[in-house]
């Protein structure tokens, strides 16, 4: 360490660590140098390494050596010097960064693109309702995937939707606030395929009928005049027995109608806090039934984890089924039908909470939808419950995201080897553990992937153990690939949503100055999938660096990477595409960002905002700009918590804002909450 500090020059040789690295180990020392680069950018750091059988003492290595450490001192002064020489065959190799266009079309699969519009129904399409931008209803959008012909399991059916019906259940998951990607859990239509052991039940018109509850007084809550009008002249509940669900005085009302008691049975859809209301309405021996969803999917307020399980809405299900064969249920009315191109508008009829009855979804052969491919690359990766798939490490984010995308591909056999202490303590762990999977497991392996770090590749001021582990694990999945081994080394930076970097504030922030691009969970999977689906590679193309941004530019904040002549070729490529042209929902509006940042005083940047919110509030509730006030309460037009979420969704995106829910729900006007959004905007430069 001494000698690495003070030494203005440092020369290490090597044997068989660079190019096809037969000696892995040896190749700890290049993360070290590398990081050393970062940190004494005036101190010279070269390596140079011989071949793996090179007789390191001989006079022709000698030679070599004084060679490249005569050219390498003397042009210590030129922009981009070597550091990093490989000596076969008496010829001189130097190294270079080039960009993987294989790999980088791969991960632009993942990217949204730009939707068309297209029939809904094309014969062997495979298509799937998604959310762009969680929170903002206009970026929903039907995505085609490839179609994969499997067998159905023995209790699964095929159907042939011809209608959806909708949920609030939906309305969370595309405001973002379930935990949850799958949408559309109703429908109708005809069974086209049927597993060997599958039963089916069916509703006919004129099935169900009228299930009269003799000697039973009922209480109900309605959010608007419109419904508690409906329930008078519908099914004869009397006025008094109907109360508001606005607001918690229901309970006051009912308890008092109840004498106090309370009631037998509550058919609960209520959350938060009125959802604690409710529960006090319950009478003695009472029984509460939670038919609601985002206190059950969010486990909170109460714990009601427990009401997921499926023994008891199994036994009502079956009830359900015997009423419905003895004709004594009938459906829901009235039913709002929208086509399938409508869905948007169906998503934000419901998001209101003003419609009566149940949402249906008409499919029609010929209607247009919005409509998104992802190209044939991007198919599930077909893994084998026979198999084992062991996660070495991994107990942090990025490991528990690739646990559970093995999952959800096929794979259940998970085998943690590393607790994460030894995870963190860097080199000793990685270096012995991975020399014992390389020499003990199998050479029959289906695939071998490490996820490395670009720190080792880079080097990274302060992470010089780490770093060094790193390119021990790059060195190990080239030792792999010479002798035709299954092995992939990926280099990661930045994962935009998981891991440690997305957890530090100022360890992005880091990266970021360093030109670093983040990587999504969804391009992080798509090179793991790349992977396993070609698991056999050369030493050139087994080893992946992520995050470096298409037209590298040198950064001048980076100190090491900024003299580092491995990247010359590709500060000279231009990109191989300008990629897929982005969902046009994903960020905020040039536009717009000009306006706020040419802003001179925060009321003229809170005007540029009350413009786009009005147009925005217009969009959702279906009015013109004239219908909506400035000078009006929010609550004036209808916005209730879900339409608070995607205001609030939406200030972040557009505005680069952080509103919480209290500044939209409480603001005294929508130049009020403009101005709010103004103050905390990241493009208003005052």
């Amino acid at each position: 360490q001494r000698v690495l500090h003070s030494c203005w020059a440092t020369v290490w040789v090597s044997c068989g660590a660079q190019c096809n690295a037969e000696e892995p180990l040896n190749s700890l020392h290049q993360g070290l140098l590398r990081t050393l680069r970062c940190e004494n950018p005036l101190h010279r750091y070269v390596s140079v390494d011989l071949g793996p059988n090179a007789p390191v003492w001989s006079l022709s290595s000698a030679t070599d050596v004084a060679h490249i450490v005569r050219n390498a001192l003397a042009a210590s002064s030129a922009p981009l010097p070597e550091t990093e020489y490989a000596v076969r065959d008496s010829m001189i190799h130097i190294s270079r960064v080039y960009e993987d266009r294989q790999e980088a079309r791969l991960v632009d699969t993942t990217r949204p693109q730009a939707p068309e519009m297209r029939p809904w129904s094309t014969p062997g399409q495979n298509i799937r309702l998604e959310v762009a931008t969680p929170g903002l209803l206009n970026s929903l959008v039907f995505t085609e995937y490839p179609t994969i012909d499997d067998a159905l399991a023995d209790d699964c059916v095929e159907i042939e939707p011809c209608a959806f019906g909708l949920s609030f259940r939906d309305i969370m998951v595309a405001l973002g606030q379930l935990d949850e990607t799958r949408m559309g859990f109703e429908c109708s239509g005809v069974i086209t395929r049927a597993g060997p052991g599958a039963r089916a039940a069916g509703f006919t018109a004129g099935q169900r009928g009228v299930y009269p509850l003799h000697q039973r007084e009922i209480f109900v809550t309605v959010g608007s005049e419109r419904k508690r009008d409906f329930l008078v002249e519908e099914y004869g509940i009397p006025p008094s027995h109907i109360f508001s669900s606005r607001n918690r005085s229901f309970a006051n009302h009912l308890m008092s109608a109840t004498e106090g008691k309370g009631v037998d049975v509550v058919i609960n859809s209520l959350a938060g806090a009125l959802l604690r209301e409710t529960w006090q309405c319950v009478g003695t021996f009472g029984r509460f039934i939670e038919i609601g969803k985002r206190d059950i999917e969010q486990n909170s307020m109460v714990e009601m984890g427990p009401s997921t399980r499926s023994r008891e809405v199994q036994r009502i299900l079956g009830a359900i089924n015997g009423l419905m064969e003895k004709r004594e249920i009938r459906p829901v009315r009235p039913v709002t039908r929208f086509g399938m191109g409508e869905i948007e508008t169906a998503f934000r009829t419901m998001q209101t909470g003003q419609h009566v009855g149940k949402i249906v979804m008409e499919v029609k052969e010929e209607e247009k939808v919005k409509l998104q491919r992802v190209l044939d690359d991007m198919r599930p990766v077909i893994l084998s419950r026979e198999e084992t798939y062991q996660i070495v490490g991994g107990v942090g984010g990025i490991g528990q995201y690739l646990a559970q995308r093995l999952v959800v591909e096929g794979g259940v056999g998970i085998f943690e080897a590393m607790t994460r202490e030894d995870y963190l303590a860097a080199i000793k762990p990685k270096v012995q553990g991975l020399w014992n999977l390389h020499t003990l497991l199998p050479p029959d392996l289906r695939f071998f992937i490490l996820l490395s770090s670009i720190s080792g590749f880079g080097g990274n001021a302060g992470q010089a153990n780490y770093a060094a582990g790193g390119s021990y694990q790059d060195a190990l999945a080239r030792c792999h690939a010479i002798q035709g081994l299954p092995a992939v080394s990926i280099d990661l930076g930045m994962v935009s949503s998981v891991g440690v970097v997305a957890e530090s504030r100022p360890l992005t922030h880091h990266l970021e100055k360093l030109g670093l691009r983040a990587v999504s969970e969804q391009e992080l999977w798509a090179l793991v999938a790349s992977a396993i689906r070609h698991p056999i590679r050369t030493p050139e193309t087994c080893h992946i660096v992520t995050g470096l941004p298409r037209g590298f530019v040198r950064s001048e904040t980076a100190a090491g990477w900024n003299r580092d002549a491995r990247f010359a070729i590709l500060e000279q490529q231009t990109p191989s595409s300008s990629g897929p042209a982005p969902h046009p929902h994903l960020s905020p509006g040039a536009g717009l960002r000009d306006q706020l940042a040419a802003a001179t005083t925060l009321t003229g940047a809170t005007l540029v905002i009350e413009n786009a919110l009005v147009t925005k509030l217009a969009e959702v509730f279906s009015r013109t700009r004239e219908g909506i006030d400035p000078s009006l309460p929010l609550a004036q037009f209808g916005v209730d918590s879900l339409v608070a979420v995607e205001l609030r969704n939406w200030s972040a995106a557009t505005v680069q804002a952080d509103c919480s829910i209290f500044d939209v729900m409480h603001a005294v006007s929508v130049t009020g909450l403009a101005g709010k959004m103004a103050e905390k905007s990241r493009f208003v430069k005052l």
